[in-house]
């Protein structure tokens, strides 16, 4: 992957220091996705055709790669082996069971 064409080159370089600092926090791969936690911000990067990116950041939203998502993309392409492949895509709200009505009075047994 050509880090250098896909992100805008002073979030690249801010995003090496991120990821040399150790800064990329639980990286997690659900299938073409990886997903981390750089300082304190949440961060998705789909690796279809093409890259994208997808961070709590307000950076995020005037580019497509912000330093957090270019963190993720670089240690990706250092050590993909260390995202560790997560059973459910972490965006996926918890399903939780419902409550149970409670029983009436008159259908308890002794």
């Amino acid at each position: 992957m050509n880090l250098e064409a896909l992100v805008e080159a002073g979030y690249l370089q801010r995003g090496i220091e991120i990821c040399d600092r150790g800064g990329v926090v639980e990286p997690g791969r659900w299938q073409d996705r990886l997903h981390g936690e750089v300082l304190e911000h949440q961060v998705r990067v789909d690796l279809g055709d093409p890259v994208r990116a997808r961070c709590s950041c307000k950076s995020s939203r005037r580019t497509p790669f912000c330093a957090h998502a270019a963190a993720v993309l670089v240690a990706w392409t250092r050590d993909p082996e260390s995202f560790r492949a997560l059973r459910r895509d972490p965006e996926d709200p918890v399903v939780r069971t419902p409550p149970r009505a409670p029983i009436p009075e008159g259908d308890l047994v002794d």
